[in-house]
């Protein structure tokens, strides 16, 4: 999907690797090469990252267009000892990835978001702003904003990969305006623990 001045366009379809901007009333649609796609999605990366100012939760790096977070059965949202299931959110790689999201939607070009459209799964997610109603939240959803949350939809696919708490590694496959952009997951259970001498 396309959006000018935040509003989809029904005349317009996204296509991958298609940069679509608006100057004036022109359309102007600029195609990447694959090359080149994924430098810019390395800037991209890159950029995000040092936005988030290195308060991570779990051990995140990029290389290139690939941003990888590594953490233990606590990132995939284990409580601790005495702590409530709902808080364990906020220590979850759901929660690092949301914060990566915001950060990405932060960038702007004077009043206009520079990267209104995340895809995944060859479904487009818009921004949603929270409306203050309980338990609703800012960030990418499907439908034009009023669907399902990017966040809670990659949530419900990990399961397939993490059942309960269970080390692996996911690749999630996901395109920002056409920008190819790589968030790889590990889990290991004895991440961050202090190696024995």
């Amino acid at each position: 999907m396309v959006y000018v001045k935040d509003v989809a366009s029904t005349e317009n379809k996204a296509v991958e690797g298609v940069v679509v901007f608006q100057v004036g009333t022109q359309r102007i649609d600029v195609k990447l090469g694959e090359a080149e796609a994924v430098d810019a999605a390395a800037q991209l990366a890159a950029d995000i990252k040092d936005a988030i100012g290195g308060s991570y939760i779990g051990t995140v790096k990029t290389d290139g267009n690939k941003i990888y977070a590594t953490g233990n059965y606590h990132y995939l949202g284990k409580p601790f000892d005495g702590e409530e299931p709902e808080d364990a959110y906020r220590h979850s790689v759901a929660y690092e990835l949301q914060v990566f999201l915001g950060k990405l939607h932060d960038k702007k070009d004077g009043e206009t978001v520079k990267y209104p459209i995340v895809r995944y799964n060859s479904v487009d997610y818009t921004w949603h702003q929270a409306t203050g109603a309980a338990g609703d939240f800012s960030g990418y959803r499907a439908d034009g904003g009023t669907g399902d949350s990017l966040i809670s939809v990659l949530v419900e696919a990990s399961k397939a990969v993490f059942p309960t708490y269970k080390e692996g590694t996911w690749t999630v496959d996901m395109s920002v305006n056409g920008l190819p952009i790589q968030f790889v997951v590990t889990i290991s259970e004895r991440h961050g623990e202090p190696s024995e001498a």
